[in-house]
């Protein structure tokens, strides 16, 4: 989903992007989880993927404000 956004901070045109998250050697998109982070002993911090949304971030080419957006239409295009 590639909407055309406008900055709300200066009106110029926004492109989408993300936030690469790097860890072990691999290049993964930042996610969102539903509710409070829950320890865990092997992986640090439980994320159950059915509760988990990619993040979307668009980056303002004016002035470089960058908005966030949580939704599943956002995923990694294949």
């Amino acid at each position: 989903m590639q909407d055309a956004k406008t900055c709300p901070k200066c009106g110029q045109h926004m492109t989408q992007g993300f936030i690469a998250d790097h860890t072990y050697g691999a290049v993964n998109v930042s996610l969102w989880v539903e509710g409070a982070p829950r320890a865990s002993f092997w992986k640090k911090i439980k994320a159950p993927a059915a509760k988990s949304l990619p993040v979307a971030t668009f980056r303002c080419l004016g002035c470089g404000f960058l908005e966030s957006y949580a939704a599943a239409a956002y995923g990694v295009q294949r």
